[in-house]
């Protein structure tokens, strides 16, 4: 259904921080079933992980993704409180017509942006 991103995304083609600037080390020990639940933990880390990371978190993508031309596509979420949870629920094109991410574009159902003031954010970008 699913395989883990680990590291901080220094060994992709995105970059150090994921493409986007992202301070946490990804390990699949944060990404884990619960109660027929999928668990996304971020763990404050000390003494900081070997690639300098002081955060660390769940990471996964999807590797039999669905092609939904009509439909319901539906997910229960639930995002930590505090400041620094940013929880997202996206969609990505089926092919990269216009280049790898996020040239073709992506569909943002849901982001929780907590700075502090949470603020609940649905995006369509292309």
């Amino acid at each position: 259904m699913w395989a883990y991103d680990v590291g901080n995304g220094c060994n992709t083609d995105f970059g150090c921080g994921w493409g986007n600037k992202e301070l946490q080390s990804y390990r699949a020990a944060n990404a884990f079933l619960e109660g027929g639940q999928l668990v996304l933990e971020a763990v404050s880390e000390y003494p900081v992980l070997a690639d300098g990371s002081s955060f660390s978190s769940g990471r996964v993508h999807s590797i039999a993704p669905a092609t939904v031309l009509y439909g319901l596509v539906e997910a229960k979420i639930t995002i930590g409180s505090g400041v620094g949870p940013w929880g997202s629920f996206f969609l990505l094109p089926e092919e990269n017509v216009y280049g790898d991410w996020p040239g073709s574009g992506e569909i943002d159902v849901v982001q929780m942006v907590s700075t502090g003031v949470p603020a609940l954010i649905a995006l369509l970008k292309y």
